[in-house]
């Protein structure tokens, strides 16, 4: 009866690791709850350290719509929830693949990009579309998410050349804003549901 139990046991267990280990290998991106990520599904995007601020959200930076993403400082505030998704028809998110991001209740202009602050010399990421920004302060290109640090970052590669892909840190600018940027520096993120987040308030 012991070996018969021995045996089930190391058989549950090997079926577990081949099922994450299968998850590893194909990419898929995971929420706090350990489900995948859903295309086209809404997420609050955290930081994966407690204390190293709140969700993502926008905030102004001197123009007269508040267009920059910014990161909230307080740990307590899980800022604006966000779609993601991308165009290959997968049903989950993959890790390296070209997503589209935009806050889910904003609207269409809500779609993230990368536009250069000439005073910081940096390219930073706002919401909006060319109407919103002179033509050559817009750097074409795609986001992607890959693994960091336990969790995951933002990465943002340009057309020009897709291998040439930089990560998306933190710059606080003048104003006090944590400002999503490619400064270098990678921002380890994880993604929370908007189901879980409303249930926890």
């Amino acid at each position: 009866m012991a070996r018969i139990s021995s045996f089930l046991a190391l058989f549950f267990l090997l079926f577990a690791f081949t099922i994450k280990f299968k998850c590893v290998i194909a990419g898929t991106v995971f929420d706090t709850d350990n489900s995948p990520v859903k295309n086209g599904g809404n997420y609050y995007v955290l930081p994966v350290s407690e204390g190293e601020g709140g969700g993502v959200t926008i905030a102004s930076i001197g123009l007269k719509l508040p267009l920059a993403v910014v990161q909230n400082p307080s740990q307590n505030i899980l800022g604006l929830p966000v779609t993601i998704s991308n165009s290959d028809g997968t049903m989950v998110i993959q890790t390296d693949g070209f997503v589209s991001i935009k806050f889910t209740n904003l609207g269409d202009s809500s779609t993230w990009i990368v536009v250069l602050d000439d005073s910081a010399n940096m390219w930073y990421v706002a919401i909006g579309n060319a109407q919103d920004y002179l033509s050559d302060r817009i750097r074409t290109g795609s986001f992607k998410i890959n693994y960091y640090n336990d969790g995951y970052k933002f990465v943002f590669c340009s057309d020009s050349n897709t291998s040439d892909c930089e990560d998306v840190g933190i710059y606080t600018d003048g104003y006090g804003n944590n400002r999503l940027a490619l400064n270098g520096a990678a921002f380890a993120i994880q993604f929370q549901s908007v189901e879980k987040g409303l249930a926890a308030y």
